[in-house]
């Protein structure tokens, strides 16, 4: 069952990714935005699901970030008193 929800959180980080890269490749996000963009798919997956974590993983060769806005974030979710994680 852990391996279903593991999968499963890899394919929508991978869908998430590819819909803001074929939008457009050099937006954006900050924080905020992109927490707000996860948590209306978490909430599809389970409407209990709660925020556990977010960062950003951009890998510039240039310094990026320092307005606040990163192009590549992971955001997990997670159902309280379970052991689901989307």
């Amino acid at each position: 069952m852990k391996k279903i929800y593991i999968l499963s959180f890899l394919i929508f980080s991978l869908l998430l990714t590819g819909c803001l890269e074929n939008n457009n490749p050099a937006k954006s996000l900050t924080l905020k935005q992109a927490i707000n963009l996860a948590n209306s798919e978490a909430l599809i997956w389970h409407q209990e699901a709660r925020l556990l974590d977010a960062t950003s993983v951009d890998n510039d060769k240039k310094i990026a970030g320092s307005n606040g806005k990163r192009r590549y974030w992971n955001i997990t979710f997670g159902v309280p008193n379970t052991r689901d994680i989307f």
